[in-house]
């Protein structure tokens, strides 16, 4: 075999380990990414579920803060 050839057969082989190399680190960032995103759109899926209970409940609480305010000036005026 030519030394020129299998110098560049060599140089193939220790690419095609880099790029090996590579893909598994892509992989591992590729399922780390999934998983992060799964966990984001469980969150997103539990605060929507949560959140016409909290409108419901700041409604409720504006009608209190409403009717406390009439009755101070009530006090107040009195």
């Amino acid at each position: 075999m030519d030394p020129h050839t299998k110098l560049i057969l060599d140089e193939l082989k220790s690419l095609g380990d880099h790029f090996t190399g590579f893909e598994s680190r892509i992989d591992c960032v590729e399922a780390v990414i999934s998983d992060r995103f799964k966990a984001v759109e469980e969150v997103t899926t539990d605060l929507t579920s949560w959140r016409p209970s909290m409108d419901s409940a700041m409604e409720d609480l504006c009608l209190k803060v409403e009717v406390l305010a009439k009755q101070v000036d009530r006090v107040v005026l009195d």
